[in-house]
């Protein structure tokens, strides 16, 4: 009920740039409200909601109903333990779909692996983070390259997997 009711005093709020509710047990109810309220927020650019019990079902409820808004910049996730990987891909659209240029994911449950693949992401200019996730996510599904060197590579492109982007980084590969 009272995140009901803040998210309502959000909603039609004009002068508000910052919101930080840290530790206030807001749940999967209370992100689902807020992510309604901003919708139709047009003056917040920070939410903080570190320290809270936000989780990923909380995470994927909060990017569901966030849809129009294009003034968030910052969203502070930080020591919601209960948020893992399993909300990589809202998150990952989440970037892509609005304005948020930093999500703030310190003492979560999210791999580090994770959190550099969104902080290449938030990194990315807004036009061409979509084929950037996108390419993150077909790299999530391709197997491993086996073997080493320029013949695996060529091997594994042959081979007519749908790779967007591939990357090859100090494996010594050159002109033998």
């Amino acid at each position: 009920r009272q995140a009901e009711e803040l998210a309502k005093a959000l909603g039609g709020n004009t002068t508000l740039k910052r919101l930080s509710l840290y530790n206030n047990k807001v749940g999967v109810e209370g992100v689902r409200e807020l992510g309604k309220a901003l919708d139709m927020n047009t003056t917040l650019t920070y939410l903080g909601l570190d320290k809270n019990r936000v989780g990923d079902e909380g995470v994927g409820e909060f990017v569901a109903q966030f849809k129009g808004n294009k003034t968030l910049r910052q969203l502070d996730l930080s020591r919601n333990e209960g948020i893992t990987d399993a909300a990589f891909y809202a998150l990952g659209e989440l970037m892509c779909e609005s304005a948020i240029t930093h999500i703030h994911l310190l003492g979560t449950g999210i791999s580090e692996e994770r959190q550099e693949s969104l902080s290449i992401l938030q990194s990315t200019p807004l036009p061409q983070r979509r084929a950037v996730f996108e390419g993150m996510l077909i790299q999530d599904t391709q197997p491993p390259i086996d073997g080493c060197g320029m013949s695996s590579v060529v091997a594994f492109i042959r081979s007519g997997t749908a790779a967007k982007h591939i990357t090859i980084t100090n494996d010594g590969t050159g002109d033998e």
